[in-house]
């Protein structure tokens, strides 16, 4: 899946992924060691500057 977090103003501030469970297509971790949204969105209310702005989500295999 891919996050948009914007602010009030309607500015995109991060675009992407939401952590790096899955690392390649049908590939994933045991669990995630990076959560770029939650940082962002921390950043953000802690009025730093968001060091991450975008990362390339990588999407999930539906089965059906």
């Amino acid at each position: 899946p891919e996050a948009f977090f914007f602010n009030t103003q309607g500015q995109l501030l991060y675009r992407g992924a939401i952590d790096n469970w899955f690392y390649e297509l049908g590939r994933y971790r045991p669990e995630a060691t990076e959560h770029y949204l939650k940082n962002a969105l921390t950043q953000f209310f802690n009025n730093e500057t968001i060091k991450l702005e975008n990362t390339k989500p990588v999407g999930c295999y539906i089965e059906y």
